[in-house]
């Protein structure tokens, strides 16, 4: 019975994952904007879920495990924000907002990465058959060598949000 919920949860967060286009590099900067890529390196903790960011406070990007989408933005100082939206019964990191401001230049390439996993420890008291599950989340502004490794699998989603 153990395997067969196994094999189902295995195949239920096969679909979760981002479709399109694989990371195929960099595009070239257009003068007067800075480039910010956003992206989420693939992962099973929240993997199932989809991710908002959001930019001094609008919708920007929905982006599933996997994924990444590419913005240009006006030079300036921004707040980027981070959250799964809610579901019932969320608590703790899973519900918490991710906020990063950044001072963004025209014709520089930024690297905003959501990335997420998890600890799981055995309870202290042996006779008791429970484990303590961890989430972490870190949502940040990352080097460059660094971005271009994780974010080479990851697939473009278009953004269609108002």
């Amino acid at each position: 019975m153990k395997n067969i919920y196994i094999v189902f949860c295995l195949i239920v967060l096969s679909g979760c994952s981002a479709s399109g286009p694989k990371f195929n590099g960099l595009v070239s900067d257009r003068e007067g904007v800075a480039n910010v890529y956003i992206y989420r390196p693939d992962s099973l903790t929240a993997g199932g879920r989809t991710a908002y960011f959001y930019m001094n406070e609008k919708p920007v990007a929905e982006i599933s495990n996997n994924g990444y989408t590419l913005l240009e933005v006006a030079p300036g100082n921004h707040s980027f924000k981070q959250n799964f939206g809610y579901w019932l019964g969320d608590f703790g990191p899973i519900s918490d907002d991710r906020i990063r401001t950044k001072e963004l230049k025209a014709g520089n390439t930024y690297f905003l990465g959501l990335y997420s996993g998890n600890t799981i420890s055995p309870h202290p008291v042996p006779s008791v058959h429970v484990v303590d599950v961890n989430f972490d989340f870190s949502f940040d502004f990352v080097k460059r060598n660094k971005s271009l490794r994780d974010i080479k699998e990851c697939r473009f989603q278009q953004q269609e949000i108002n």
